[in-house]
């Protein structure tokens, strides 16, 4: 669990700051054809600090976490910021406050105690005689279990400061099987989720029906015929068309990117899509059940909102950080986040 350097920092900030301390720990095995073909744990740590002022920021960075770091990456990033703002002299007023925003907001459960490496080795080699057991017609397999930790302290000059703790964890099951004319034919499937890695995967047995399903697909799929051209309707499962709607039109309505000449930039307010489509960036929960990545509060220190995207077909907003909300005279929502230090 991280120490709180950060919190005591706060009365050395001159301009608008952000500090944030993160630690991300990723373990991961891969099996393949029953052999282990990788065992690797990694962790990334340090802290940083970005400052703002007059439309420019400052930042500075250091992998070492430590008070006497914690000071000298502020002061980097504000001399930064001096530099910038003199030189480019852009003049841009302040960002947004947030009146009203929690002082404070801790989504830290109990830390869980680590889970060995050997756990994810063991669990992965059991998933992986269990399909040599059962599924004959199989020509390939591999088997990945991974599991990232990360968690964040931060302290900003105005908005919420938090302290934030996720773990994810997941496992990649890949089948392989031919076709009568021996043409190798694969599908995978990601488990897991939100958790620790052994709550999801108490032994390789509770996994069991996900994998006869899975098996059943690749078989169906040896069975397939190809497609005649031409233009055809198409019925999309769920899971492929969120992950369009995340592409195609997500990374489109970043606000940083409308700035950038999303096509987006020309389309707001207008109908992009049919009267039966509506698009919600969801913050964290969605009909009282927590989503797959949930964000409380974003590494601006705002507390996250859903962000309504697309109304009834109609192009009504973009996903915001502090500084393209003001430029577009909307309120922040919580959308400025960052993997790493």
């Amino acid at each position: 669990m991280l120490q709180d350097y950060v919190s005591a920092a706060k009365k050395s900030f001159t301009d608008h700051t952000e500090l944030r301390a993160q630690v991300n720990t990723t373990k991961a095995v891969t099996f393949l054809a029953g052999n282990m073909v990788s065992n690797t744990q990694n962790q990334t740590s340090g802290v940083s600090a970005r400052v703002y002022k007059g439309g420019t920021y400052g930042f500075a960075s250091g992998a070492e976490y430590s008070p006497e770091n914690v000071k000298a990456v502020i002061k980097a990033a504000t001399d930064n910021a001096n530099f910038m703002d003199t030189n480019i002299k852009r003049g841009d007023p302040p960002l947004p406050s947030l009146t009203g925003a929690p002082a404070k907001i801790d989504l830290v459960k109990p830390i869980f105690d680590d889970v060995p490496q050997s756990y994810f080795i063991d669990y992965a080699r059991a998933v992986d005689e269990l399909i040599v057991k059962k599924f004959k017609k199989l020509t390939s397999r591999a088997v990945a279990t991974n599991c990232l930790y990360m968690e964040k302290l931060l302290t900003v000059s105005d908005g919420s400061d938090s302290h934030w703790f996720q773990p994810r964890s997941v496992m990649y099951v890949t089948m392989t099987a031919e076709t009568p004319e021996g043409v190798p034919v694969e599908l995978y499937e990601v488990f897991g989720g939100m958790g620790r890695f052994d709550e999801f995967f108490k032994d390789a047995s509770s996994i069991e029906a996900k994998l006869e399903s899975l098996y059943k697909a690749v078989l169906d799929k040896c069975e397939g015929i190809h497609p005649s051209p031409g233009t055809k309707k198409v019925i999309l499962h769920p899971d492929l068309a969120g992950m369009l709607a995340h592409e195609a039109v997500g990374h489109t309505v970043e606000a940083d990117m409308v700035l950038g000449g999303s096509v987006a930039a020309d389309n707001l307010n207008k109908q992009v899509a049919s009267e039966m489509v509506t698009l919600i960036d969801f913050a964290h929960t969605y009909n009282g059940k927590t989503v797959p990545m949930p964000i409380y509060v974003d590494d601006e220190g705002t507390p996250a909102e859903d962000a309504v995207l697309i109304e009834n077909g109609i192009l009504k907003g973009y996903m915001h950080s502090r500084e393209t909300a003001r430029h577009f005279g909307v309120k922040p929502q919580g959308c400025a986040r960052a993997f790493n230090f």
